[in-house]
């Protein structure tokens, strides 16, 4: 998105541009706003919209900074946002809201079928997503290191994985909050994983699947 200061003053979003900020892509011409505020817009709110008590984040991993972090954003570009996009966002938030009706029927009845369905589709929701550079979704597998927190131990880590001749499709990084280390969370191909646990552990790694 372009900083605030570049934008024109009738419309605080660059022309071409669908509102929400997301890139311009070829399904934005027909639903720009709810195709492209289905993967962006709808995370803010909710992200922000309870307080934990502070005891309850100490153990709180990449994920959870992964789908709060549009909450981080300046609250006066998120009301612009949000309110130009008023029709998209309330019929996806009624979806949202029927959908966890749906997940609390589930529980309090009982209901493991109707469970069952609720968390298959997600299951068939995240298997749409689109793979590298776009393509079909693959199959891939992670494993994790253990990771002094120390200038160069992550450039070292990718160094040894590049001369195993092992490609790091992609990866993540949590902290241990009670020790200075980080365990980092490498996704490679399934055929490489075990030669690639061996190969780091020969080398001193600590490793796990």
């Amino acid at each position: 998105m372009r900083p605030r200061s570049t934008w024109s003053r009738r419309s605080p979003w660059p022309a071409g541009r669908p509102r929400c900020g997301c890139p311009r892509t070829s399904t934005t011409r027909r639903w720009p706003a709810r195709r492209t505020c289905r993967t962006c817009s709808p995370r803010w709110p909710p992200a922000g919209s309870r307080g934990a008590p502070v005891e309850h984040l100490a153990l709180s991993g990449q994920g959870v900074r992964d789908v709060t972090r549009i909450a981080a954003g300046d609250p006066q570009l998120w009301q612009q946002i949000l309110t130009a996009n008023t029709a998209a966002l309330t019929a996806l938030l009624r979806d949202v809201r029927d959908d966890v009706d749906t997940l609390l029927g589930a529980l309090t009845e009982g209901d493991r079928d109707r469970l069952a369905g609720i968390l298959d589709r997600g299951v068939a929701g995240t298997a749409a997503i689109p793979g590298k550079h776009g393509g079909p979704a693959v199959t891939e597998t992670t494993l994790f290191v253990a990771v002094p927190d120390h200038p160069g131990e992550l450039a070292r880590l990718l160094a040894d994985a590049g001369e195993i001749g092992v490609n790091v499709e992609d990866l993540r990084i949590d902290h241990d909050p009670g020790r200075d280390y980080g365990q980092v969370e490498l996704t490679v191909d399934p055929g490489q994983v075990d030669h690639l646990l061996s190969s780091l552990e020969d080398r001193g790694w600590t490793t796990h699947r």
